[in-house]
């Protein structure tokens, strides 16, 4: 008999465990710090996840890089949202130190739902790899999907790009030191090939950067608005 397929691609699956998760107060990075759902709890714990729809040695090689039980950055818990497992073949898992999350349907007032227990929540704690740092996370949520190919990422740099161009917008212009305050590279911004252009006095205007605000239309709304408010409070100051 041919077994049920319940999702179609791995964005399909992450969608839904990152769903999932939400509900149990976990605040979701997609494509973040190399893996392809970082959950982080109120309490800052990190649980790293990686996503394929069928187990296979790539993904468990994925969840477990870094150095084996102590690695130097990464998070505390590791884990793989897969729709199924051979059986025995998830406590070869859980003692390798990864966590494994299948779904199960669950049926509410509002309709059917997801859920993803662990399969060992009963019966162990989930290893802790006790990492000397946790995973840098962005300063806001990525607003990308999980689980798809050649997947977007908003990192700390790309970050720190959006208020370059959320600063030029804003005030027209940008200088080296306000680069450096965005946590990216003058010489990258000021360079030959005209990412911004010399205005004079030291002072940089648009140029032909790439326009990443078109990649990350919500992050960018959120940096703007926040920028508009730091430049109006320097102002009344």
């Amino acid at each position: 008999m041919k077994r049920e397929k319940h999702f179609e691609t791995e964005a399909a699956l992450c969608d839904a465990f990152m769903a999932w998760a939400r509900t149990e107060g976990f605040t979701v990075y997609p494509e973040t710090a190399g893996w392809d759902i970082l959950l982080v709890a109120s309490d800052g714990l990190q649980l790293g996840v990686e996503a394929k729809l069928a187990l296979n040695l790539k993904v468990i090689a994925q969840a477990l890089r870094g150095l084996v039980w102590s690695a130097d950055r990464g998070p505390d818990f590791r884990g793989i949202v897969v729709p199924s497992v051979p059986e025995g073949v998830d406590e070869i898992l859980v003692a390798s130190g990864l966590e494994v999350f299948s779904p199960q349907r669950s049926w509410r007032r509002d309709g059917e739902v997801w859920t993803f227990d662990r399969q060992h929540h009963y019966n162990s704690e989930m290893f802790d790899w006790n990492p000397k740092e946790r995973c840098e996370l962005p300063d806001y949520v990525p607003d990308v999907p999980a689980g798809v190919p050649a997947p977007r990422t908003l990192s700390p740099w790309k970050v720190g790009a959006l208020r370059v161009l959320a600063m030029l917008e804003v005030q027209g212009y940008v200088t080296r030191q306000d680069v450096v305050l965005c946590k990216n590279d003058p010489r990258r911004w000021c360079a030959n090939d005209g990412w911004l252009k010399q205005m004079g006095e030291g002072k940089w205007g648009p140029g032909r950067a790439p326009r990443f605000d078109l990649d990350h239309p919500d992050i960018y709304a959120q940096i703007i608005a926040d920028i508009r408010t730091r430049v109006g409070k320097a102002v009344a100051a």
